[in-house]
């Protein structure tokens, strides 16, 4: 099996939870060198984030923002940020020898992350200091230790949870594997006990490499044997191990560790049947999921704590009373209970002077059943509901169709679950309107069905990339069945060899034709008659077409949502005590909004020819939609000099300031404040008349 079909770069579930797919939580843990090799300039030319910082604080950086990451998308998660090589130690787990502890193991929250934010070398200097290189390879021994202790402990409440370190280091060689010859150095037995217990604990390493594009490092002898003895293997191995997925570089390392932060999880597993028996054991991933603000919780107004609801039932419309299963009131229900005990005898005499009475029925027994048993008040074992609903003000055209929650749950059955091969098409009948919702991806199975990764691959690369497969879905039997298009989708890597995109199926979700509508066939919506354009108007649209063409660079992956950012913004003001940004430097930060920069009089001016051409509206031009601008908080004339952006400007060292100075120097200006530093300092130079 080829390496880009590593099942492991998709599959990031224990072993044993081969049935359990429910995402579990995930525990990370940072263990980063504080060598003093750590210590000098990381030297990243052109990356902003670490302008001016060390490898250390680069490091750093990168946990706070992983943090504050898993604060939004995964609440659930745990991290803790170690530091190893130190020359104190810690109080935090028994005090290890050369470890310290910044960041317990615990969910994140707003301290920490102010914490690691905080975080300055100077202050690390003075107060924890660096160990001697002499000593290496002791503080790594203690780093792994203390991994060990930290995890056994966590293993006790949290069995679930996927664990991985993160190992930062430039050291390529702490400590020797072999001391003479073939003989393993005694340094080396003791890390190789902690590797194999965490290895049992199911733990992953991933090595983060902390040198500079084009500065080498060299992961072996020493990184890769740990690496091979955590996953099990032997060195006669070594060509199956997929470094790719353990060591990553640092171009960059922000982007590649959040990618690596958050893991894919399958969110179904079944057999794809390929028909004459044939089936493929596949899982499915969710490759795009809407992200929105958790929901709002309820507390205490004293004491903070989480108010929960404890009671729940039905209620009456009419006397607001709860109702129990048979759906009386609790009010009627005392008096049956009150009673039941004294009505015992005398339904018993009732019950046998019937059956005295049909015993002597000549010929009537089986119709005085039937009478007795309607004449008999129903008691329903449980609330109904009925179909179909009645909308608000309107009279129901059928009559109600009453149902229990088991026959529901019968209505909605469709069968078994799986997917089903049901031919192929020409990828050109697919058009991008049958795409109902997020498309998702589907992986084969391995370790489920043995073989299936080879019949999938085999598949995959018959049907090439102008051929469709036509399924029939049903992740369960619980979900309905979709029909979904499996268009094959290759593996792409970057320039440094890294994987892009995986190999696999991408699965489009087709639309059934009860779901298909034509709006354009409606005289109400198209109108009686179809208007031609003149060739005059197509000119004035395909002028405006090609001067409002957005650049290569513009992708909406790349666009935060501006909505989502401003309500963590506003959390993490007020978890921190701070008051929030004003509204208007989000809107200021809000990239959705049009922005043309120079271009801005061009594309006017394309939009009021197109206007013209067209005879929208009047006969006059449209004024333009100019945004509120709010008023501008006051300047700091002092601050504003100290920043000397003029000075810099003709020194041409504007590049050196940072986004907020020439922020704050361009709202000082009453200029724009949208776009990226390079950006920025165009304007500013613009506005000065300066050349670039």
């Amino acid at each position: 099996m080829s390496d880009k079909w590593d099942e492991s770069v998709w599959d990031q579930e224990d072993e044993d939870e081969q049935e359990d797919l429910a995402p579990s939580h995930e525990q990370l843990f940072f263990l980063i060198d504080a060598s003093p090799g750590m210590l000098q300039p990381c030297g990243l030319a052109g990356s902003e984030e670490f302008e001016g910082k060390s490898w250390l604080e680069a490091a750093i950086q990168v946990a706070a923002s992983i943090m504050r990451q898993k604060v939004i998308a995964s609440s659930g998660d745990k991290v803790a940020v170690m530091l190893y090589g130190t020359r104190e130690k810690s109080a935090a787990y028994g005090g290890m020898e050369s470890t310290w502890v910044l960041q317990e193991l615990e969910e994140p929250g707003a301290d920490g992350i102010q914490a690691l934010e905080a975080f300055r070398l100077s202050k690390f200097e003075s107060q924890i200091g660096s160990a001697s290189p002499a000593a290496a390879g002791r503080a790594l021994l203690s780093a792994f230790w203390l991994a060990k202790i930290i995890i056994g402990k966590a293993a006790k409440t949290s069995k679930q949870a996927t664990r991985r370190i993160l190992l930062f280091t430039r050291n390529q060689e702490p400590l020797k594997v072999y001391q003479k010859g073939l003989d393993f150095s005694s340094e080396w037995k003791q890390l190789k006990g902690h590797i194999n217990s965490l290895r049992d604990a199911h733990v992953a390493l991933e090595l983060y490499p902390m040198v500079a594009p084009g500065e080498a490092f060299e992961v072996q002898p020493f990184w890769r044997a740990v690496l091979l003895e955590l996953r099990g293997q032997s060195d006669a191995d070594y060509e199956e191990l997929d470094e790719g997925t353990q060591v990553a570089r640092i171009q960059d390392l922000v982007t590649l560790v959040r990618s690596k932060a958050h893991r894919r999880r399958a969110v179904g597993s079944f057999r794809w049947q390929l028909g004459g028996g044939l089936e493929v054991a596949v899982k499915l991933f969710q490759m795009l999921q809407p992200q929105r603000p958790a929901a709002m919780l309820k507390v205490h107004g004293e004491n903070n704590a989480e108010v929960k609801a404890v009671l729940t039932g039905w209620i009456d419309r009419y006397t607001g009373e709860i109702m129990d299963a048979t759906g009386a009131t609790q009010a009627q229900a005392a008096p049956a209970a009150e009673g039941e005990q004294a009505a015992e005898g005398q339904q018993a005499a009732e019950g046998q002077q019937a059956a005295e009475r049909e015993q002597a029925a000549d010929g009537t027994q089986g119709k005085a059943a039937a009478a007795a048993a309607a004449a008999a008040p129903v008691q329903p074992p449980e609330l109904r509901r009925y179909y179909p609903k009645p909308e608000r003000n309107k009279v129901c055209r059928y009559p109600k169709v009453y149902v229990t929650p088991e026959e529901v749950r019968q209505i909605k059955g469709a069968g078994e679950g799986g997917m089903t091969l049901l031919g192929f098409k020409p990828l050109s009948c697919l058009k991008q309107h049958h795409q109902v919702r997020n498309c998702s991806f589907l992986y084969p199975d391995e370790r489920s069905l043995p073989g299936s990764a080879t019949a999938f691959i085999a598949l995959h690369t018959a049907m090439g990339p102008d051929t469709m497969a036509v399924c029939r879905l049903a992740a369960n039997r619980a979900r309905e069945p979709r029909l979904v298009a499996l268009l094959p989708q290759d593996e792409a890597v970057n320039e440094d060899g890294w994987q892009v995109q995986p190999p696999g199926f991408n699965v489009v979700y087709l639309p059934f034709s009860d779901d298909i509508r034509a709006p354009e066939t409606d005289a109400g919506f198209a109108g009686p008659a179809r208007h031609a354009a003149s060739e005059e108007q197509v000119a004035a649209a395909e002028a405006l077409v090609l001067g409002m063409k957005l650049g290569e660079d513009f992708h909406p992956a790349l666009i935060q949502n501006p909505v989502l950012q401003r309500h963590y913004t506003v959390l993490e003001a007020k978890a921190a005590g701070d008051e929030p940004p004003p509204v208007e430097e989000a809107v200021e930060q809000d990239q959705t909004l049009p922005y043309w920069g120079e271009n801005e009089e061009e594309v006017e001016a394309l939009a009021a020819a197109f206007h013209e051409a067209c005879g929208l509206g009047s006969d006059a031009s449209p004024a333009k939609a100019t945004k509120r601008k709010a008023e501008a908080p006051p300047v700091d004339e002092d601050a504003l000099a100290a920043l000397d952006i003029e000075g810099r400007a003709a020194k041409g060292t504007l590049g050196k300031c940072t986004n907020d100075q020439l922020k704050s120097w361009l709202r000082a200006k009453g200029l724009k404040l949208t776009g990226n530093k390079a950006e920025l300092v165009a304007r500013v130079q613009l506005h000065l008349g300066v050349a670039a």
